[in-house]
């Protein structure tokens, strides 16, 4: 015995908070039996709730079909008195190393994102049903989840609403016979090519054998486990917002804090904010960090070698710091080499500003060895404000930056010999992440300063200096 969709629906809506009168609501609509079945009975809920509604196609141009059911969902839509748009993606989806179905998924998002941008919407309604949620939650079983992954789909993300999540697929075909509506069949849903559909073909009428009530079963599943992930998630944010540092364009964590938190924790913050790194790159091609990334990650924390890193699947990193580590985009290294003229300023390819000016005087008024540059352990290490002062006289011409290459060396104020760039930023603790992209100042004699270590020798200022060079960054 089929149940009735609408009630069903409504329901949904109504526990959820789905819909609230007078929204504008961006519908996907495929054409096939879900979203034609989504996009009718919010037709039919319009006037209840004084619903502002626009149909959405979105063509991905991996069938030749798509454009002809792009102008399939317009007339049905038309004929409910409902604007309809096709949108194209105009991007390749065929990605060597990703899935189709994943880049398709982010793409379909973002183009209903973009029309409820320019429709100002408060709500995207899209058509998964209860199959699709004991389909996702098997598929995570089998791969190995947590708790994340066992609250499955969730009925409402952000403005996103699922008013079909608790109705069966059966339910909806049965709706749509008796409406008459003639619905767009998939015909990949009907192959066992991807893991999904050898899930619903071949696992989910065995498991129904033994429990006829799998449905509410697992729906029970996922709405426990969300909830749990809900206050989980709080927890999570917290120490993130207390302990962590906005830096550099990602985070920085003190290790020591990180260590001494339960296991749980430390893997939600791994996930917490390798997830945020990833909105940082393209989110068009993010993958997601899968429970191997995290242990892989957590190991790597442990060990605390200064240093070594981890590359996220999004295209991110982790690194190990002096005090912490550093979960962020990968930075570029930049090739330069400019002028610095003295006084003035030059912005270099990573935003950096570098800064000249003479000063008058001895360098008791700020001495490089009480310099700005030391970092405390509690702290993450940042490349502003760091500075120098130099014997202006001892200086060459001409004053240039660049980036560091291979075999840089120079002696240090107090050291009695040469020593390279690569020791001397293992030494004072900056991080990797930065040594590429931080300036290294040069004269006609060679290097004078890198910026979080002493000067050179050469043209390091002392008591007996009168005219002094401050370089700064900013």
């Amino acid at each position: 015995m089929h149940q009735d969709l609408l009630p069903l629906a409504e329901a949904a809506i109504k526990e959820h908070a789905m819909l609230q009168v007078g929204d504008s609501v961006v519908v996907a609509c495929s054409g096939g039996p879900d979203s034609l079945a989504l996009l009718s009975i919010l037709a039919r809920l319009r006037d209840a709730y004084d619903l502002t509604l626009t149909a959405v196609y979105v063509d991905h141009r991996l069938r030749p079909e798509s454009a002809d059911e792009g102008e399939f969902v317009k007339e049905q839509a038309e004929r409910w008195g409902i604007a309809a748009l096709v949108r194209q993606v105009e991007r390749d989806l065929h990605v060597s190393g990703q899935s189709l179905q994943a880049l398709a998924r982010n793409e379909r998002y973002r183009l209903l994102e973009q029309v409820a941008e320019e429709r100002q919407a408060q709500r995207i309604a899209v058509g998964h049903n209860a199959d699709d949620q004991m389909e996702t939650l098997m598929m995570r079983v089998l791969r190995g989840t947590g708790i994340p992954g066992l609250a499955g789909i969730p009925p409402v993300n952000g403005r996103i609403i699922r008013p079909l999540l608790y109705a069966r697929r059966s339910d909806i075909e049965a709706y749509c016979r008796r409406l008459r509506l003639t619905p767009i069949q998939d015909p990949s849903n009907s192959c066992d090519d991807y893991l999904r559909n050898r899930i619903r073909h071949h696992l989910m009428p065995l498991l129904h054998e033994y429990n006829p009530r799998l449905q509410q079963a697992l729906s029970r599943l996922a709405d426990a486990a969300r909830h749990d992930n809900t206050w989980l998630d709080a927890l999570t944010d917290r120490f993130i917002a207390e302990q962590t540092f906005a830096t550099d364009g990602g985070w920085w964590c003190p290790m020591q804090t990180f260590l001494q938190q339960p296991l749980a924790m430390q893997r939600r913050v791994v996930r917490t904010l390798a997830q945020r790194a990833s909105a940082a790159e393209d989110a068009w091609s993010v993958q997601d960090l899968e429970f191997g990334h995290t242990q892989a990650i957590i190991a790597l924390l442990r060990k605390s070698v200064t240093g070594t890193g981890y590359p996220l699947p999004s295209g991110g990193i982790v690194w190990v710091e002096r005090g912490g580590f550093w979960i962020g985009p990968q930075h570029p290294q930049p090739t330069f080499l400019l002028n610095l003229e003295v006084p003035g300023e030059v912005t270099l390819p990573s935003g950096i500003r570098v800064t000249t000016r003479v000063i008058a005087g001895s360098s008791s008024l700020f001495g490089e060895f009480s310099r700005a540059c030391a970092k405390s352990e509690a702290l993450p290490w940042e490349s502003k404000g760091l500075r120098t002062q130099l014997d202006y006289r001892q200086i060459r011409s001409p004053l240039q930056v660049r980036q560091r290459l291979p075999g840089d060396r120079y002696q240090p104020a107090g050291l009695s010999g040469m020593k390279k760039l690569q020791d001397i930023c293992v030494d004072e603790g900056i991080p990797r992440r930065w040594r590429d992209r931080l300036p290294v100042v040069t004269d006609s004699h060679g290097i004078i300063w890198l910026p979080g270590a002493k000067p050179a020798q050469r043209v390091s200022a002392s008591v007996n200096t009168s005219v002094i060079l401050e370089i700064q960054l900013q």
